[in-house]
């Protein structure tokens, strides 16, 4: 069964910021990372979660891996010690 093609057109406008007009493989797990960053937060290794900040040099998940087997991976984490580690109450 063939993947479908989405394509996502993802704008953030801040003066603070000026990156080049690139084109990037992400996905939606992208855009939280992406946004924190842009609003002043920092992320340590630009990540937040599964997702990687657009700001960043880093490779996301998708650039990473080819799409086929990205999805691939989120199953195999999905249920996971790890997967299940980022949904812990971790507040003092």
């Amino acid at each position: 069964m063939p993947i479908a093609t989405r394509r996502f057109l993802t704008m953030h406008f801040n003066p603070k910021y000026t990156t080049p007009n690139v084109t990037r493989k992400h996905s939606s797990l992208d855009f939280a990372p992406t946004v924190l960053e842009t609003m002043g937060f920092h992320l340590e290794g630009h990540r937040l979660g599964f997702g990687t900040s657009l700001l960043s040099p880093e490779n996301t998940i998708v650039e990473k891996q080819i799409p086929r087997m990205a999805i691939r991976s989120f199953r195999e984490l999905s249920g996971s010690i790890e997967y299940n580690n980022l949904f812990q109450n971790k507040a003092p």
